[in-house]
C-alpha cells in the first residue's frame, strides 16, 4: 500500500517531496491503515501470551 501511495504522489520522480506533506494530504476516512496494520500488531502479542 505504501508503494501505491508513493507512486500516486510522484515520490519516485520528485525526491524533494516531504513525507509529512504526503501524510497530511491523505484522508483515511475508513481507517484503512488501522484495519490492515492492527491485526499484524496483535499476532506477536497473542503468540507471546500463548508461550509460542
Amino acid at each position: 500500500m505504501i508503494s501505491a501511495i508513493g507512486s500516486d504522489f510522484g515520490v519516485e520522480h520528485d525526491k524533494t517531496v516531504d513525507p509529512e506533506e504526503v501524510a497530511n494530504e491523505l484522508d483515511d476516512i475508513v481507517g484503512t491503515f488501522y484495519t490492515y496494520t492492527l491485526p499484524a500488531a496483535l499476532v506477536p502479542l497473542k503468540m507471546k501470551k500463548e508461550g509460542k
